[in-house]
């Protein structure tokens, strides 16, 4: 199969070819295509995939992901979460990256390797644009730098997170797996209104894309080039050091947006935020 079947194509594979490299798997639609496209363009790679113990299939995506990386003689490492009682999304965001930085941290990846596409751009794009907040914010960027500092002795750790398949569609990704006669597994809990992130695809990604897919694609890349320089690309970052729990620096021009930096770092942080807009 060749690197560009069905016009496909990767973002940052030159980069990726020359590094140790963590693909963060799940079994469904966009990790599975993306396991496979990597294959293809003869990137290096080791998969982490992580079970919550929510749904029935999850047994079995952890062992079609292990089946998987034994034919391809790959290393996957599974963590099996416990249970979540509530703030579900946040709380298993923390667990999943929690994973993925022990095992950077003990294996030496460079690069953490997302299978976030296009509808997810535009998802993300929508809802922090309909929530209110600044250009930054809006952006869900392809490529930038994760800090983390881990250890009692300070140790810092960085790595890259990349997401190669920002500019494809998932219609165009469910298209390649099917060409190709790909396995892969459908999560159903995407359908459920409920999720923030799923009313806007079921209202409206899906169908703006379907008509203006190359504008959308255009525009989200305009927007991103900022982002894609050599830098660390968010702001506020959380840190963690066993001995003294959390904490954050708030990198802030001005008082104006204060308020909204508390809360997004109280959200990485998996706790509920109470703030006061009467501030002296």
């Amino acid at each position: 199969m060749g690197e560009h079947n069905f016009e496909i194509t990767l973002e940052f594979v030159e980069e990726l070819r020359g590094s140790r490299n963590l693909l963060a798997f799940s079994g469904g639609v966009d990790s599975s295509a993306l396991y496979f496209l990597l294959k293809s363009y003869q990137i290096p790679f080791d998969v982490a995939i992580m079970n919550y113990g929510m749904r029935k299939q999850a047994a079995l995506e952890v062992s079609y992901a292990q089946n998987l990386c034994l034919m391809d003689n790959k290393r996957c490492f599974v963590e099996y979460a416990p249970k979540i009682h509530n703030n579900f999304e946040s709380n298993a965001r923390k667990l999943r990256y929690d994973f993925f930085e022990n095992l950077i941290m003990h294996f030496g990846y460079s690069h953490l390797i997302l299978a976030h596409q296009l509808d997810d751009m535009l998802e993300w794009f929508l809802m922090q644009f309909c929530k209110g907040t600044n250009l930054q914010k809006m952006q869900m960027s392809p490529k930038y730098k994760r800090i983390c500092i881990r250890e009692i002795q300070q140790e810092k750790i960085s790595y890259w997170i990349v997401r190669p398949l920002w500019q494809v569609s998932h219609a165009e990704i469910l298209k390649y797996l099917q060409k190709n006669h790909f396995f892969y597994f459908e999560d159903f809990s995407n359908l459920n209104p409920r999720y923030q992130r799923n009313y806007f695809r079921i209202n409206f990604t899906k169908r703006l894309l379907s008509e203006f897919e190359s504008g959308i694609a255009f525009s989200l890349k305009e927007l991103c080039k900022g982002f894609q320089q050599e830098s660390v690309a968010p702001t506020n970052q959380v840190f963690e050091i066993p001995t003294l729990g959390k904490f954050c620096v708030l990198g802030l021009e001005s008082l104006n947006n204060a308020l909204e930096s508390v809360d997004l770092v109280c959200k990485i942080c998996g706790v509920c935020s109470l703030v006061c807009k009467n501030w002296n």
